[in-house]
């Protein structure tokens, strides 16, 4: 079945630029520049794959129910840094006609560093021809080799912390423009990536669709429902990467626009559907900030989803779309603020700013880093302009931006409570174990020393991967007034650990945090603390 779009209900979807192409969905009277009478097959591969480990790759192959297939042969080349090709063939011969189909093939990588470049070639008959295509199928596309790095070391910090990232879509987010990929080939990448765990914080707008529909509600609540017994059956069969199951809640601003919040580990389903553009001129969401206190659990925890990125003027216009306000940011139930989402962009200098300014009024919350990645696992390939234009980029890739959390193992609970305690940092690659010793022991990030006479003592680790260390600066801040940098420490040696630790005597009550850069050959990577509070308690 073709699908057109026939009713002004639907018009709404127009401000959605998201996960992968879904290339069938057309207006009935124009059309649609990358349409094809065949199934959307797409390949995709993580940006990064540890040490001893195989390099996965997914072929997805979507809509083959209306446009089965036979998948004949796909041809894997890869290329390493100094030319040398690796080729390896895999005889196919499958009838494919699911909606979502896919396959995960593992190549070895053993003695192979740095930067490889992967083409998959795919050859496959649809409607009695012959074809064939590389990395995709879509059209209006180049041909964009994956660029995969294969680390020399192990990724930093691997044994001391848990990395993770905290907002990713799969494919129960599917409508008219886009989806995502399974979760079992994204549980392969993120071991791939060294994820501990990862949170599919799929929209409150799509978990309740009825099955096979993008508009229709479902009462039973059938797809949210067998997508956490999914993840429970992954989880209880796969220890080392933990599916943190979550949802992705729009909800209502204090001005009354439509902003998201990052609900996880709560045992009921939030419905927020005001900008679902699911129902034309429904644009109230069900429930407000404040209200969401009430909907969630003892064991649940919420965060802002990317407060403070600016909100295109058709998303604004049509479906009410805002940004997280001071008074919405000073909620009591809001941990904190995924201030990182996927790039270091306008969104993410605007959320560290107003973090800053609520630490400075002496309100405590956290920041947390996710990539908002829709299925991508190496490539940015999605819908521009919808029915006339894709594009490419480099952002907004799954793991690529992570947070990293202390914690005792990598279960569900245990890493929530711990975000929930702000025991974690936020990087792209290096890591930092910045913690303040006194007499009574110590206390971790995000957490309070109540003591005037202290150590603070820092853990900067880099790898030949991420390189040497540039920068260490540790921020000090009191109540009423603007932070200040108390140590900039630049290594005299560009070296890739360095520990740093400081006696210091304080009777006012102030915060401490730290940020760390380093530098691999004009590559700069980042990585950035929350606060340890000081309350100093005074003898008499």
């Amino acid at each position: 079945m073709e699908i057109l779009l026939n009713s002004p209900d639907n018009l709404q979807f127009l401000p959605y630029l998201f996960l992968y192409t879904e290339m069938h969905y057309r207006f009935k009277f124009t059309g649609s520049r990358y349409f094809k009478r065949e199934p959307e097959i797409l390949v995709d591969v993580p940006h990064l794959v540890k040490l001893n480990t195989h390099i996965p790759i997914m072929l997805l192959v979507k809509d083959a129910d209306q446009y089965p297939i036979i998948l004949e042969k796909i041809k894997i080349q890869l290329t390493t840094s100094s030319g040398q090709k690796t080729v390896k063939s895999v005889d196919s011969h499958q009838n494919i006609s699911d909606h979502f189909w896919y396959q995960s093939i593992k190549i070895d990588r053993t003695d192979i560093f740095d930067q490889v470049a992967l083409n998959i070639h795919i050859d496959y008959r649809v409607n009695g021809k012959s074809k064939s295509c590389i990395n995709h199928n879509l059209a209006l596309l180049s041909i964009t080799p994956f660029q995969v790095y294969l680390p020399h070391e192990p990724l930093p910090g691997v044994d001391k912390i848990h990395w993770g990232d905290l907002h990713y879509h799969s494919n129960l987010t599917e409508d008219m423009v886009e989806f995502g990929a399974p979760l079992i080939p994204t549980l392969d990448a993120a071991n791939a990536l060294g994820l501990s765990f990862f949170c599919p914080s799929d929209h409150s707008y799509d978990l309740d669709d009825l099955p096979g529909s993008w508009t229709i509600t479902d009462p039973l609540l059938k797809k949210w429902k067998n997508s956490r017994k999914d993840i429970q059956a992954i989880n209880d069969s796969n220890r080392s990467c933990t599916i943190i199951p979550s949802e992705e809640v729009t909800v209502r601003n204090s001005s009354g626009r439509n902003v998201h919040a990052l609900v996880f580990n709560n045992p009921t389903y939030i419905p927020g559907s005001g900008d679902g553009a699911e129902k034309r001129f429904k644009t109230r969401s069900e429930h407000s900030i404040d209200e969401l206190q009430d909907l969630i659990s003892e064991d649940a925890l919420v965060i802002a989803a990317h407060p403070f990125t600016p909100t295109p003027f058709l998303q604004w216009l049509l479906i009410k779309r805002g940004i997280w306000n001071h008074l919405d940011c000073e909620n009591q139930h809001v941990a904190g603020f995924q201030i990182m989402n996927g790039c270091l962009d306008s969104g993410f200098e605007r959320g560290k700013e107003q973090w800053l300014e609520l630490l400075k009024f002496g309100i405590q919350k956290f920041i947390y880093a996710g990539n908002d990645a829709h299925g991508n696992f190496n490539i940015f390939r999605q819908i521009k302009t919808p029915m006339m234009s894709l594009w490419e980029k480099n952002e907004q890739i799954f793991g690529k931006w992570k947070t990293g959390v202390f914690a005792e193992d990598n279960s569900t609970q245990t890493i929530v409570n711990a975000l929930r305690r702000g025991n974690c940092i936020i990087s792209n690659g290096p890591f930092i174990h910045f913690i303040i010793k006194d007499e009574f022991g110590i206390t971790q990030t995000g957490e309070t020393c109540y003591s005037s006479k202290f150590t603070i003592r820092i853990e900067c680790e880099s790898s030949v991967d991420y390189g040497g260390i540039s920068f260490i600066k540790i921020f000090q801040g009191y109540r009423d007034e603007i932070e200040t940098c108390l140590q900039d420490i630049a290594p005299d040696t560009q070296a890739y650990n360095y520990v740093f630790q400081q006696d210091i005597s304080e009777e006012l009550s102030c915060y401490f945090r730290v940020e760390l850069e380093t530098n691999c050959s004009g590559r700069f990577y980042f990585a950035m603390t929350n606060p340890i509070w000081i309350n100093p308690v005074r003898v008499l």
